[in-house]
């Protein structure tokens, strides 16, 4: 009895060994994700999308592409997990975007041209957002 007991915790000590042995833990890349999760709302003109990247690296790409885009920047609210901006073009229309953070830590972007909002400038926006994440 006694040398069945010891063989079975040999082998049950064995087994965790294994089973510990086999376990990785995987790191997130340190890099920026990338755009995903693209979403437009025809009726609220909102353009929504995830950014894969922490709040600071946004905040730069976004003010990076509207240089890159040629918007004029009128106002900008830096609070601790939202940032808001408010750009005007060149024909004084006027774009908001909002910066906010999900419940992973990972930026959410969420753009509206003008009042009824525009699909196609949304998505140059967000092109331009993300050549600049790549870029950095």
């Amino acid at each position: 009895m006694k040398k069945n007991l010891l063989s079975l915790a040999a082998l049950l000590t064995f087994v965790v060994a294994m089973g510990v042995s086999c376990i990785q833990v995987q790191q997130a890349p340190a890099t920026a994700g990338g755009v995903s999760n693209e979403r437009y709302s025809r009726i609220t003109g909102v353009y929504n999308a995830n950014l894969g990247c922490s709040l600071f690296e946004a905040d730069e790409a976004v003010r990076a592409a509207a240089k890159t885009m040629k918007l004029t920047q009128l106002s900008r609210d830096n609070l601790t997990s939202l940032i808001q901006y408010e750009y005007k073009d060149i024909y004084e229309a006027r774009i908001s975007v909002d910066l906010t953070l999900d419940v992973n830590g990972q930026a959410k972007i969420a753009i509206k041209f003008s009042k009824i909002g525009d699909k196609d400038f949304s998505q140059k926006f967000i092109a331009a957002i993300d050549e600049q994440l790549r870029a950095e």
